[in-house]
């Protein structure tokens, strides 16, 4: 079996203007789909979810990740890895001063061992959100509706604008968040035409946020807000966290709470089963070989759980309380007018939360709303909102760099030590021209193609390129030459390898895994074939000549096997035999690793091979046959 790598184009039509949850912890992206005449949530490119994290980390490459797989180098890595970074947004370490001209200076993060502002670092995440859009769509999208905070004040969006620009998105609307959740559930819908009084609660990874909302046919206005920024999902994660390193020090006498990565691990451990006990009245911390003396699995309770945060939920009221009553000094809405409480965000699907609201606000349980899944509705509602704006052909904003040093590399997203110093020269003469005669709109035209041009080059380089030969070199060469003469120039596609890096091979049985391994290594950009023994495709001639192919061309080979017979088989012994015969293959022995799953043994491999005992359940297996690979 082939799994291919192949992008289908979608049939269906969708509005091309999106709907941006910049989250705190998590971000989501949405936009209406006129076949279903609905809105759709785009899932994450990488495992299937609607959510994706808001974590801009850094590869062992260099290069740098978004989403699940910085939240993966989070646990590895967490010097080089950037969280929560929305609450740094128009922070000022000195604040401007307008009566001495004095701009200010902004807070800076160290990322990559340069400091970034804030707003670079959420850039990273906007185009990655972008990218999952156009892949999903199927076209390029230039245009987006992002919700902020109600609390954001003149900086923070400022912030949140230029963070767009970064991306390359012309930024349609500031959607306050409280006003995006009412609207996807349908608000500003009302059937009569009075005024009617609700409140918002969105407490999500990061922030616990309190609004009071008008809503009346056609309108929704934010009356007050009140805000915790440090109040949230992740504060959940931390004292579970504590628990667990608590009880680790009760059982085994060792304090590991000034271990960063230790503290890492367990606090990503700890956000699973948080969401777990949302639904189950219990879980099972499970952390194999957290340390080489021993494993950890420590059950909690949800009334445990419940128990440990049950302070920080009190200090949630507070915000309800202090918006209630700026609320009725400034506008005169009494808490008795509040008619319901919507729920958003993550953290609010913990049932405690609606019992506690409920009993503090002396509603029944059911005015204590949560309309449409709490991660989604904002988003949702910006999509909704989106509908009202027409789609741009191009981005039409003011260009803005991320990290001037990089200039348009680290823009793109693009490493440039992955481009051949000769085609970086020629891109650095090229935008150089282009910057110095950009006086219209056909000047700017030029650019934004040549700025895709690079993007596509770096695509190329970074993921299928590696020139095998002199005539792809050259070929590349033509283009940018070609370039530089003016021409438009689009065809990169022309000199694209379709060579695996990578050849997967494994048994039926252990598929599963092999796919985990095939997934990972596709989501780092690693050109991968992956071929599953099965009888019927061994009697296929055409199937026969792709493997060959695919081994005469891959660079590395991963055996995943649980089973000594497949080890010991012709068909796999003859593939072994093409990477370890140096003289057939041109190859060093160390290419092929073979990662052992189940009972099966070192001993049973041939000798002189690079091996893996791979459990299932190490989370640091992936990160290790990267720094393989890359041997």
């Amino acid at each position: 079996m082939i799994v291919s790598n192949e992008l289908f184009t979608k049939t269906m039509a969708f509005h091309k203007v999106i709907g941006i949850d910049l989250g705190t912890t998590y971000s989501v992206v949405s936009t209406w789909d006129y076949d279903r005449q609905d809105v759709v949530v785009i899932p994450s490119a990488i495992g299937g979810s609607n959510t994706v994290p808001s974590i801009v980390g850094l590869a062992p490459d260099g290069n740098i990740i978004v989403g699940v797989p910085a939240q993966n180098n989070l646990v590895i890595d967490p010097n080089n890895t950037v969280i929560e970074v929305k609450r740094e947004m128009g922070v000022f370490e000195r604040e401007p001063n307008a009566q001495t001209g004095d701009p200010g200076e902004p807070r800076r993060i160290r990322f990559r061992g340069r400091a970034y502002l804030p707003e670079e670092i959420s850039a990273f995440i906007l185009m990655e959100l972008k990218r999952q859009a156009e892949n999903y769509i199927g076209e390029s999208i230039h245009d987006a509706v992002i919700t902020v905070p109600a609390y954001f004040k003149e900086p923070q969006k400022i912030a949140t604008a230029a963070a767009a620009a970064m991306a390359r998105l012309n930024l349609k609307q500031l959607l306050k968040e409280p006003t995006a959740a009412a609207i996807c559930c349908g608000f500003d819908k009302a059937c009569d035409s009075k005024k009617h009084i609700y409140a918002v609660y969105d407490l999500g990874g990061g922030t616990c946020d309190v609004s009071i909302i008008e809503v009346s046919r056609g309108n929704i206005s934010v009356i007050e807000t009140e805000s915790d920024p440090w109040l949230g999902g992740g504060d959940f994660d931390d004292l579970i966290t504590g628990y667990v390193l608590q009880q680790i020090q009760v059982k085994h006498n060792v304090d590991l709470s000034h271990n960063s990565e230790i503290w890492a691990r367990i606090k990503c451990e700890a956000e699973m089963r948080k969401r777990e006990l949302s639904i189950a009245t219990s879980a099972i911390i499970n952390l194999p070989f957290l340390t080489p003396q021993f494993n950890v699995n420590i059950p909690i309770a949800r009334a445990t759980f419940e128990s440990i945060i049950e302070e920080l939920l009190k200090e949630s009221l507070d915000c309800i309380d202090g918006v209630i009553e700026s609320a009725c000094n400034r506008s005169g809405v009494k808490r008795e007018e509040i008619e319901q409480v919507l729920l958003v965000g993550g953290s609010a699907r913990i049932p405690r939360i609606r019992k506690l609201l409920a009993q503090h606000m002396t509603m029944p349980e059911k005015d204590i709303r949560i309309d449409a899944n709490p991660d989604e509705a904002v988003s949702r509602g910006a999509a909704l909102v989106a509908l009202a704006y027409h789609s741009s052909e191009r981005f039409e904003g003011k260009e803005k760099t991320i990290d001037r040093m990089q200039s348009y590399y680290s823009l793109l997203g693009i490493s440039p030590s992955a481009i051949p110093k000769e085609i970086r020269d020629a891109c650095d003469r090229k935008l150089k021209e282009l910057n110095e005669r950009q006086h219209n709109a056909r000047d700017l035209e030029e650019k934004q193609k040549f700025l895709d041009y690079l993007k596509e080059i770096h695509i190329a380089y970074e993921t299928l390129l590696r020139p095998k030969n002199r005539e792809d070199y050259d070929r590349i060469n033509s283009h940018l030459i070609a370039l530089e003469m003016g021409a438009d120039i689009r065809a990169v596609g022309q000199f694209q390898s379709t060579a695996p890096l990578v050849f997967i091979s494994a048994k039926s049985e252990d598929f599963g895994f092999a796919q985990q391994v095939y997934d990972f290594l596709v989501s780092r950009g690693v050109p991968t074939f992956f071929s599953q023994e099965s009888l019927p495709q061994l009697g296929d001639a055409d199937f026969r000549k792709r493997i060959d192919q695919a081994l005469d061309q891959a660079k590395h080979m991963i055996v995943v096997t649980s089973c000594k017979e497949y080890v010991e088989s012709p068909w796999v012994q003859a593939e072994w035999g093409f990477f370890i015969n140096e003289k057939r293959s041109g190859r060093k022995s160390g290419n092929l690793i073979t990662l052992i799953v189940g009972s099966l043994q070192p001993k049973d491999l041939p000798p002189g091979l690079r091996y893996y005992q791979a459990l299932n359940h190490k989370p640091q297996i992936f990160e290790d046959i990267m720094r393989y690979l890359s041997h």
